[in-house]
């Protein structure tokens, strides 16, 4: 019995020891990699850094997280953020956000707030931090901007994991339910006589290709570029309004996509006029597209429905025979 005891006492002695080691190197990396981003001239302050979890668990928390990289201009604040782990499974984190934290870009600044925000990233043993698969989930979520815009949802999804035959591709679906807009641009809506309340769902089933995996090196030094997009499903309902989306590009090293998008608009009218009450298309610009637009649905036999593609060559962009000018450039920053 004496010996038991001895072995027990001995292997909690050593199994404490062990967790007080892994907690230091824990800590002690993460304030390195804060170091080490200040060195490259980001904003990167905390009040806190505390790991805790004793005995199968090394819990991170940070207290007033601020971070801001000069390079794409994007900030972050938090009055906290916790990385999850057991000890024994080191490899698959799950970060929890708070319920209010503060995004900037060059732009704008976007409060957000949550119900619950929560990610689990699955990372490939024995990589530097090369991402296998990850799903993040957010309930009751509220996005207000300085700019002037607003919006809820219900629920938001967003997942990726290998896409198969892609050496750096991943696959990603994403999911929105019961997104409402905000007091001011429901006005604007409702005073051009657009009535949508809620957009029911939006969803996304895509492959997308980079030019380098998704690892540690994407946020410490270059973020991997898009070489190629294979759009499985893209859809959207909002009331009796409705969009479908399917189609591939490819991208170049610029930044420029070929390639053809098939397009399907249910009451595609309304979407010009919600397009134009939001301030996203000018009334002239919409006035030009409703009449070629109204051509292109006729040749489907329903005028309310358009089917057409979005094609994208050297730069430019054309839906049919309409020409829509410049392509945005698909660069990540």
């Amino acid at each position: 019995m004496r010996t038991l005891l001895t072995v027990v006492i001995a292997a909690a002695l050593i199994w404490s020891g062990f967790w007080v080691v892994s907690a230091q190197r824990r800590e002690a990396g993460l304030a390195d990699w804060i170091e080490a981003r200040r060195a490259e001239g980001w904003v990167a302050d905390y009040a806190d850094l505390d790991v805790r979890g004793f005995p199968n668990r090394l819990d991170t928390t940070f207290t007033d997280l601020a971070l801001a990289d000069p390079e794409t201009g994007l900030a972050w604040q938090m009055p906290q953020f916790q990385i999850l782990a057991l000890i024994y499974k080191r490899d698959h984190l799950i970060a929890a956000w708070p319920s209010e934290q503060r995004l900037a870009t060059p732009r704008q600044k976007i409060d957000v707030t949550s119900d619950r925000l929560r990610g689990s990233f699955v990372f490939v043993p024995d990589t530097d931090w090369r991402l296998d698969r990850t799903s993040i989930v957010g309930e009751g979520l509220r996005l207000e901007s300085d700019a002037g815009w607003g919006m809820t949802a219900e629920r938001a999804l967003l997942a990726s994991r290998p896409a198969p035959g892609l050496e750096n591709g991943r696959a990603l679906g994403a999911e929105a339910t019961s997104l409402r807009l905000s007091a001011d641009l429901m006005q604007l809506i409702e005073a051009a006589g657009v009535l949508p309340e809620v957009i029911d769902r939006i969803t996304i089933d895509a492959e997308i290709d980079y030019d380098a995996p998704w690892d540690r090196q994407a946020i410490e030094d270059r973020r991997p570029q898009i070489t190629t997009i294979t759009l499985k499903r893209a859809e959207a309902r909002w009331a009796d309004l409705a969009f479908d989306a399917a189609g591939s590009v490819s991208v170049d090293a610029e930044g420029r996509a070929s390639g053809e998008i098939a397009l399907r608009a249910e009451n595609w009218r309304e979407m010009l006029r919600l397009a134009v009450a939001a301030g996203s298309l000018p009334q002239g610009v919409a006035d030009q597209l409703e009449i070629a637009l109204r051509l292109l649905a006729g040749l489907s036999g329903r005028d309310d429905t358009l089917d057409a593609t979005l094609v994208l060559r050297d730069g430019r962009m054309r839906l049919g025979p309409v020409p829509l000018g410049e392509a945005p450039r698909l660069r990540l920053r």
